[in-house]
């Protein structure tokens, strides 16, 4: 069979790669309207929910707090997000407006006003507990002591359902589909620093078609293989971790029929995106989408000068092991 290269190619991995870069978004919203030096008081909040009798302050301003599923979304640190931004323009003081809990999906929200009591009020009002109080760490202000820290290395394994996009051109009379079948992928990452990293991946395509020659039939078996060094990004939150790698390497095309087999041997590149649910600190469940096009310079397939290609597509489910 003689292997061509779609024109296409990376083109939804590239949408995907994109929506996970300005996916990031902070989950905090503030609109300042006035701001002081960091309060003398230190960086404990006076918070009050939903009173409508909250003591005369100046208004700094309005801020939101947003569940976007990176940081563990709940009342407690919903508040110390606020608290952080308020003790950094000056404030000391949060008015809650409207409050609603994260269910499964990212739906957490907090609304509210950004308040700044005068110092004889504030002290009053702390000391007669007529709100609560939210003290922001001094080392790392509104960090949740809830996240999950992601070890530096981690192996995933997974199995995927794959599919050729390049087109086949395959004897007359044959039967099957070689463009579909299961591919097995398998690597390790390390991130020496928070999001960026290196490692390796390996991943396997199978397939087969049937030949027919008169009253035989001979199994032509298939086989894709690649290995290669990537270049890795990853963000990390109490719950989920999205995963994206790029890497260019070694790949190979083989066919055997019978106890024949030829093998020709090129280069390929891939690109990968995984959404990963954090069970423990040492292990998720990972969905995987990636690419991979391999490219062949071999007389044997290749017409003139011309470069035979396959390109595939898979989708994957697996597990992925930090230590």
């Amino acid at each position: 069979m003689k292997p061509y290269l779609s024109p296409r190619s990376f083109s939804l991995l590239t949408v995907l790669l994109a929506l996970l870069t300005i996916g990031c978004s902070p989950a905090i919203y503030t609109n300042v309207s006035n701001s002081y030096p960091t309060a003398s008081h230190g960086t404990t909040v006076a918070v009050f929910r939903s009173e409508p009798t909250t003591p005369p302050a100046e208004i700094l301003g309005t801020v939101i707090v947003k569940d976007t599923g990176f940081s563990r979304f709940n009342y407690k640190t919903a508040v110390a997000t606020a608290a952080e931004k308020i003790v950094h323009i000056g404030g000391n003081g949060l008015h809650i407006e409207y409050f609603r809990k994260s269910g499964f999906l990212p739906s957490g929200l907090l609304e509210g006003q950004m308040l700044r009591f005068a110092d004889s009020l504030y002290k009053d009002l702390l000391a007669d507990s007529l709100c609560s109080a939210c003290t922001v760490p001094e080392s790392r202000l509104a960090k949740s002591s809830t996240e999950k820290p992601m070890p530096k290395h981690s192996f995933y394994a997974n199995a995927a359902y794959a599919f050729i996009l390049s087109k086949f051109m395959v004897p007359a009379g044959a039967t099957g589909d070689a463009s579909r079948g299961f591919e097995f992928n398998a690597g390790y990452n390390y991130t020496p620093k928070k999001t960026w990293g290196y490692g390796g991946r390996y991943a396997r395509f199978a397939s087969s078609i049937d030949l027919h020659e008169g009253h035989r039939t001979y199994k032509d078996r298939i086989t894709l293989q690649y290995l290669a060094p990537e270049a890795t990004i990853r963000v990390v939150g109490a719950r989920w971790a999205f995963h994206a790698a790029l890497g260019l390497g070694y790949a190979s095309y083989s066919e055997k029929i019978g106890d024949v087999k030829a093998t020709i041997e090129g280069v390929g590149v891939h690109l990968a995106l995984a959404v990963e649910y954090r069970i423990s600190k040492s292990l998720g469940i990972a969905l995987d989408c990636y690419e991979i096009i391999s490219l062949f310079d071999d007389e044997r397939i290749s017409a003139g000068n011309e470069v035979a290609g396959i390109k595939r597509m898979g989708f994957a489910g697996g597990l992925r092991v930090h230590f």
